[in-house]
Order: C-alpha cells, then structure tokens, then sequence
C-alpha cells in the first residue's frame, strides 16, 4: 500500500482533558482566594470601621472631659487601639499578597488555556491528516473490493462455461447412444431378414429339385404316351393305359399347378431378393456413415475433453488467483476493520476534542468575564483601599493630635492634681468621668479582648486555609505527576505496538513484492558460489590436521565495517574478566537490535525462497503461511549474528583475525542457550588449541546491522603466521546464508 509508511498519530486528549483540570482546580483555588480575600477585606473594613468609631468616641471622651482623673486607663486603651491598627494593616497587608497570587494564578491560567488551545488545534489538524489517509485507504478498498468482483465473475463465468459444455457432452453422448442403440435394432432387424432370406432360399431350393424332378416325371410321361400311341395293337394294354393315363392328367395338373405356383412364389421371392438387397445395400451405407459419425463424434468428445481439461487448468488457476485474492481481500478487510475502528476512536476524540473545545470556549468566555469582572473588582478594592488608607492616614494623623491635646490634658491634669494632692489627701473628678469609668470602661475592655481573640482566630483560620490550599495542590501534582507516567507508558506501549506492526506489515509488504517478482510457482535461483578449495594441510603438535578457511567479503568502499583490533602488552585477563566483556559486548548488540526493532526499514538478508525451500525439506511441515518465512528469515540473522560475534570475541580473545571451526565451537559451548548444537552439529575433534597470547587491550565491535553487498567470496588456506595486523572482520549476507544452511542441513 502507498500509505502504509505513513505514522499513525497518536491523540493526546489526556493531555488536554488534564490541563482542563489543572485549570479547574486552579480557578476554584483562584475563587476560593478570591471568596478569603473578599472576608478578609470585609474584616479590614469592619475593624476600621469599629477603629474610627473607637477614635471619635475618643475624641468625644476628650473634648467633653475636661480633666480626667485616670490617664493610664486612657494610655492603655490608646496602645490597644494602635496594636489594632498594626494588626490591621497587616491584615490588608496579607490580603494584597493574597491578590498578587490570585493575578499570578489568573495569568498562569490563561496561558494553560493557550497551550491547551493550541494542543487542540494540533489535534484538528492530525484528525484532518487521519481522515485523508483513511479516504486514501477507503478508495484502495474500493479498488480491491472491484477486483475481488471482477475474479469472482470471471469464477461465476467459468463455472457456466463448464456447466454447459457437461451439458452438451451429455446430450451429445445420450445422442449417440440413441443412434447406436436405432443402428443395433435395424442390425438386428435385417439379421432377421437375412436369416428369413436364407430360409427362403432352402424352401426355393427345394421346390426347384421338386420342380426338377416333376418335369423329369412329365418327361418320362410323355414318353410313354408316346409308346402308347405306337402301340395299339393290344386293347387291353390301351385300357390298362387309360386309366393309368386320366391318374397321370390329373397328376400331371396338379404338377403344373403346383409347377405355375412355385414359379409365381420364386419371382415374387426374387423380387422380395432384390429388394431385401436394396435394403441390405442401404444398411449397409447406413452402417458406413454411423461409423463415420462415430468417429466424428470420438473426435469431438476428444477435442471436448482436451477443452474440459484446459478449462480445468484454467480454474485450478483462476481458483488459485482468487483464493490468493481472498487472502488479500481478508488482510485487507482486517485492515479495513481496524483502520475503521482507529476511525471511530478518531471521530470520538474527534467529537469530545470539539465538546472540549466548545467547553474551552465556553470557559474561556466565561473566564474572560470572571477575570475582567474581578480585575474591575481588584480594582475598585484597591481604590477603596487607597482611600481607606488615606482615611487611616487621617484617622492616625488626628488620633495623635488627640494624643497630644491629651497629653498636653493629662499633664495639665497631673499637674493640678499634684497641686492639689499637697492640700488634700482626695480628687475631685466630674461625673462624666465617673459615668464612664463605672459603666463603659469594663465593656470596652471586654470587646477589646474580643477583637484581639477573633483576629488571631482569623490569622490561625488563614493559615489553616493556606495549609490546606499547599496540600491540596501537592496532591493535586503528585496526581498529574502520576498521570502523565501513566499516559507515558501508554503511549510507550501504543508506539510499540505500532512500531511492530508496521515491522511487520513491512515484511509481509517485501514478501508480497518478492513473491510478486518471483512469481507463485518458481522459486527464487539459488546465488552461485566459488567452489571450496581444499586448504593444504599445516603441521601441528596435535595429532589431528585440520583444514581452514578464510572468507574475504569484497564490497564497496562505503559499505566495509571493520575491526580493528588494539594491541597490548598487558597480562591476560581472567575468566570473569573475558565473560564480563562477553556479556557487555552481548548487551551492546541487543540494545542496538532492539532499537533498531523501532525504526526498521532494512531488508532480509536470507533469501525467503531459499528459508521456504528449507522449511519444506522436513517432511512434518505441510503448510507455511506467507509470515513464516520473513519471520524465520529475521529470526535466523540474530541468531548467525550472535553466533559470529561470540566466535569473534573468542578469535580476538586468541590475537587472531580469522574465525575458525574451533572458535565457533567455543561459542557454541560456551553460550548457554546455543549448547544444544554441540550434539546436533558434528564440529568435530579437530580444535586447535590456542596459544596463550594475551588479547587485546579493546575489542571494538562490529556494526551487525548495515546492509552489506558481497561481490565474490574467495576461499584461500590459511599458511600464515598467527599474528595481528590491521585487516578487520567482514561479514556478509551469502555468507550467513550459506552458514545457516550447513548448520541445518547437518542438523538434519
């Protein structure tokens, strides 16, 4: 398919529906603050307003007490009043903190709603993308579907065409058959006639011998008549003769009769001859031309039947390409069923994306009313504010004015009553004093203690409040902290499932276009190889003598990897040592396959005809689906790839650059999921045993993934000193081939 390298967008609607949360909760919080702040400058107001009352009964105090005898109490009630008034402005203090906060909440809002806005604008244009690709999908359906009707006709045509040809192969053959069954009863017929005929002839046969001997009678008759007519001497004789003669005429009538008869029966039996000959002529023609006609007929039920095996080929064929064409058609519709359900989700998260936006909007309408009334409000507070301020500054600036008229009083007081302690052991106060000393001084002091104890309930409520609101929202951002782990891991999971997917509808897309190339019946040829020469045997002080070779890959410039190796003087490792880099190497490769995994475009390098030939060469294996061999194919390259990198550890490990029969074996043993080939796989006893030369200080591995081309593989003995230089290790794509391929067929 065109579009099937195209990536599936993935919706993030959580994310959004997240934010709208956040951006909820953050409101709430904004208008709870807003709900406190509006208290709290309720409270200001009323303990201004008890402040400036408190301040013009002060003032009445002092102007109508001329000289009040007790200063302290005065003193006592003034520094109250001024603690109010601090705590007061304290209180105002907090509460415009407490609005700063609310516009830092309101403006980290709104560029939540931007993001969000923009996020669903992102969302629209991946669901536009989604609905072209799903049309394109659509009209490729539509394509199949049509192609899928047009085998399925050619299917209904061909069964008609056959259908009828039977019918008139039968009609014919039951044609024939009533020809030959007509021709078998006039057979018969004139058998009958001929053998009638026959009988005819004896019975001629015989009245021609009585007819014969009848004129011999009348013959020798006359011949006596004639004695007698000679004779007449003797009557007696003549009447003898007489009567002899009337039984003689009366005999010799009946003959003739009978003579006369016979010879009207015989010309009537010629004439029923030679028509029966006429007939038998007929027939006999008649028998000529139905076995012409049957040879025609042979001939056409011939040619019928070279045409009904022809159409058998044909449909087997047609069966064939339409069962092939089924298979598409169900992946297809497997595609089109999940495509369709992809599309409803789609639509879904299309249809609450757009209820979300349409909320958003309705939101942002309404929070753009919220804020712009409570910025009127912020406002018109702050101005209050001001002016309760400057009503303060006034208040302040009046209450020590009062302050020093009632200093000024109270020393002029203490003054007088010095004065007039000297004289008199008693003061003299005014009414007025003594009123409002016995009456109003205890209540004042009871609402002062009251006011104090609300405004620190009040600031412990805040700070309760605050507490709250901080713990709500750790909780709150612990929450989308563990949302956005689990809509990570979703999406994690979402994208390898996709990423196998589209791994796998890989494969099978090159699998159909090699099928395609290769065709449905011939297999792809095998790739021809240079011919193994035998390497010339090398002296060891073992007893075996074995024969090695060393595989060169000659490739482009740009596609050779090489290795190369580091030397060193350093002491050889350890055991644990040599199987730590072992498994760092093993870790190193699996990591960058499984990476790989995600972005995978490169081709197999097994030849899936060849993996389908091998497959089939066990006689337990019957059917093998088109996914098989690619799978097996991949499957088989991680596995020679493993096997290689192991023994190349091993060869290195040894200061060689050449992996031989004894390195792969090492492998083999040492792995501990490969052992099993040790008693499949005849390695055989020819291993060299290494000298201890101590390997290399790195061992830099070779990229396993990269496409490499192999020109031509030349096999050369190995007659050379064991030592490092600086060729690297290549390999191949045949070479794997060609190395599976041993190891299965030895296997077997």
């Amino acid at each position: 398919m065109a579009n099937s390298d195209m990536k599936v967008p993935i919706v993030k609607s959580s994310l959004v529906v997240e934010a709208m949360h956040m951006s909820r909760k953050k409101l709430g919080v904004y208008n709870e603050s807003r709900g406190d702040s509006e208290t709290a400058k309720a409270r200001a107001e009323a303990g201004l307003f008890e402040v400036k009352k408190s301040v013009e009964e002060l003032a009445l105090l002092i102007e109508m007490s001329n000289r009040s005898p007790e200063l302290k109490k005065k003193d006592i009630e003034v520094s109250k009043i001024e603690e109010k008034y601090a705590e007061v402005m304290r209180v105002l203090e907090a509460v415009k903190e407490e609005v700063s906060e609310v516009k830092l909440n309101v403006a980290s809002v709104l560029g939540e709603r931007i993001a969000a806005e923009k996020e669903v604008e992102e969302l629209r244009f991946k669901t536009e993308g989604n609905l072209k690709l799903l049309e394109s999908l659509k009209k490729e359906i539509e394509v199949a579907n049509e192609e899928h009707l047009m085998a399925a006709l050619g299917k209904i045509e061909a069964l008609k065409g056959y259908k009828e040809i039977e019918r008139q192969r039968k009609r014919r053959a039951i044609e024939v058959l009533d020809l030959l069954v007509e021709r078998n009863k006039r057979i018969k017929k004139m058998l009958d006639e001929a053998e009638r005929l026959k009988d005819i002839e004896n019975e001629l046969f015989e009245t021609n011998s009585d007819v014969e001997m009848l004129e011999i009678q009348l013959k020798l008759f006359k011949k006596m008549e004639r004695r007698v007519q000679g004779r007449g001497n003797s009557m007696s004789r003549s009447n003898r003769s007489f009567g002899r003669g009337k039984y003689s005429l009366s005999v010799l009538k009946e003959v003739t009769e009978a003579t006369e008869a016979r010879k009207e029966e015989l010309a009537s039996v010629n004439v029923e001859i030679y028509r029966i000959m006429t007939v038998m002529d007929a027939l006999r023609n008649e028998i000529i031309r139905a076995k012409d006609e049957t040879a025609c007929l042979e001939k056409l039920l011939r040619k019928d039947d070279v045409k009904i095996q022809k159409l058998n080929s044909n449909m087997l064929i047609e069966r064939s390409k339409l069962e092939a064409v089924s298979i598409a058609e169900e992946r297809i519709s497997s595609l089109a069923d999940n495509l369709v359900g992809s599309l409803e989700k789609l639509k879904k998260s299309k249809k609450a994306a757009k209820k979300e936006e349409f909320l958003l909007k309705e939101e942002k309408t309404v929070t753009k009313a919220e804020t712009q009334k409570t910025k009127i409000e912020i406002d018109k507070k702050e101005r209050e504010l001001i002016s309760k301020l400057d009503e303060l500054e006034k208040v302040k600036h009046t209450e020590a004015l009062v302050l020093e008229k009632l200093e000024t009083l109270v020393e002029d007081t203490m003054e007088s009553r010095e004065m007039e302690s000297e004289h008199c052991s008693t003061i003299t106060i005014s009414r007025f004093e003594y009123e409002y000393l016995s009456k109003h001084a205890y209540q004042a002091e009871e609402t002062a203690e009251k006011k104090v104890a609300a405004a620190e309930a009040w600031v412990e409520a805040l700070k309760a409040s605050t507490k709250s609101v901080l713990m709500k929202s750790d909780t709150l951002m612990r929450e989308s902290e563990m949302m956005r782990v689990e809509e990570e891991k979703e999406l994690f999971r979402m994208e390898r499932s996709l990423a196998t997917k589209r791994l796998v509808e890989g494969e099978i897309q090159k699998f159909k276009q090699n099928s395609e190339a290769e065709g449905y019946i011939s297999p792809k040829a095998v790739e021809k190889f240079t011919p193994v020469q035998r390497g010339k045997p090398r002296r060891y002080s073992s007893a075996g003598t074995p024969t090695f070779f060393k595989y060169n890959m000659r490739r482009p410039k740009s596609s050779r990897i090489r290795m190369q190796p580091v030397r060193s003087n350093h002491p050889p490792p350890s055991k644990k040592e040599g199987a730590s880099s072992l498994e760092t190497a093993l870790n190193v490769f699996w990591n960058n396959q499984r990476e790989q995994l995600g972005n995978f475009a490169d081709q197999t390098y097994l030849p899936l005809s060849r993996v389908r030939k091998i497959l089939k060469s066990n006689p337990e294996v019957q059917k093998i689906s088109c996914d098989v061999p690619a799978l097996f194919s991949k499957a088989c390259e991680y596995f020679i790839l493993e096997v290689t990198l192991r023994a190349w550890m091993n060869t290195q490990s040894c200061t060689r650059q050449t992996i031989r029969r004894c390195d792969i074996f090492q492998a083999v043993e040492n792995s501990g999921t490969y052992d099993f080939l040790i008693d499949r796989v005849p390695f055989g006893p020819h291993c060299v045993v290494h000298q201890g030369v101590p390997p290399p200080a790195e061992m830099i591995l070779p990229d396993m993934n990269v496409p490499i081309d192999m020109d031509e593989t030349e096999q050369e003995n190995l007659t050379e000193e064991c030592s490092i230089n600086n060729r690297g290790f290549d390999l191949n794509s045949d070479l794997q081939v060609v190395f599976f391929e041993l190891l299965f067929l030895q296997s077997l």
